[in-house]
């Protein structure tokens, strides 16, 4: 499994775990089916380029962000929950 993968999957299950999101709240905003989301978190399933973003940007984060190990990487649930409120204000 390429390291990106594993970062991305990290990061997912994290979040995921963290309470602060649930996989159908994900899965609603993203429009990729909770399967799927539960997959890219348990790293069996590798997210394409196009789901990583669109998870990644519910989270708060660009896909560059989300899969660095660099310095810029940590958000505060207070970004992601930021981030979903405006997607879900785009939606409505």
């Amino acid at each position: 499994m390429d390291s990106s993968v594993t970062i991305f999957a990290k990061r997912l299950k994290k979040y995921l775990k963290s309470g602060h999101i649930t996989v159908l709240t994900l899965s609603k905003i993203t429009g990729i089916s909770h399967q799927a989301i539960y997959k890219y978190a348990s790293g069996d399933v590798e997210a394409g380029l196009g789901n990583a973003e669109k998870i990644a940007n519910a989270l708060g984060y660009s896909l560059s962000d989300f899969i660095s190990d660099g310095p810029s990487a940590p958000h505060t649930a207070e970004d992601c929950l930021n981030a979903i409120s405006k997607i879900v204000k785009k939606s409505t």
